[in-house]
Parts: structure tokens; C-alpha cells; sequence
């Protein structure tokens, strides 16, 4: 079985295993975090789970990515987080405005 003769040539791994299935933690593949802090962030930037899946569906399941594959999704973020931004700082306004109609 490939995946034992991986756990016998890495103690490392090993040990990461059996602290993980004695604490009850699940163990991922730096690819896979990586996917993981990429959904929390991209929730926090305004995404929805099915832009982000669309988003995922282009990132091979390797990790480092390269820069190359990075570059379209750079630009959508920048694009979305600029559009947030805008709207903050039209809510901003509107508060202003709100606030000094209501105090004449």
C-alpha cells in the first residue's frame, strides 16, 4: 500500500499523525491549507462560496502556485475589493448626510 510506506519513511509525518488522530486535529497538505485560508479570505472580501468555488476551479492542487496562476485571480480580487471600498465610502457619506438631516 503506497500510503503505509509513506508513513514509515517519514517519522515526521508519523508523529504529526498520531498527535492528530490523539488530539482529535485533522492533518492537511500545504495545498489544501492553503485552499482552506484562501475561502476564509475571500469570504472576508465579499465573495460568495460559489465565486470561490469558480475561483478554485482554475488553482492546480499544488503548492507553491506559480505566479502566473495567481495573476487572474489578483486581478478579480483587486477589482472586487475596489468596488468594497467605493461602497464603504458611499455608506460613509450617506451616514454623514443621515445624521446632519436629521439634526435640522
Amino acid at each position: 500500500m503506497r500510503t503505509a510506506s509513506l508513513v514509515r519513511a517519514d517519522p515526521e509525518f508519523m508523529e504529526k499523525l498520531t498527535h492528530a488522530a490523539a488530539s482529535a486535529e485533522r492533518v492537511y497538505s500545504k495545498a489544501t491549507f492553503h485552499r482552506i485560508v484562501y475561502i476564509t479570505f475571500a469570504q472576508s472580501a465579499g465573495f460568495s462560496l460559489e465565486e470561490i468555488a469558480e475561483q478554485l476551479s482554475i488553482l492546480p492542487d499544488i503548492h507553491p502556485l506559480p505566479p502566473k496562476v495567481w495573476e487572474p485571480l489578483r486581478k478579480i480580487w483587486d477589482r472586487r475589493i475596489d468596488q468594497r471600498i467605493a461602497e464603504l465610502k458611499q455608506l460613509k457619506i450617506n451616514l454623514r448626510r443621515c445624521a446632519r438631516d436629521a439634526s435640522r
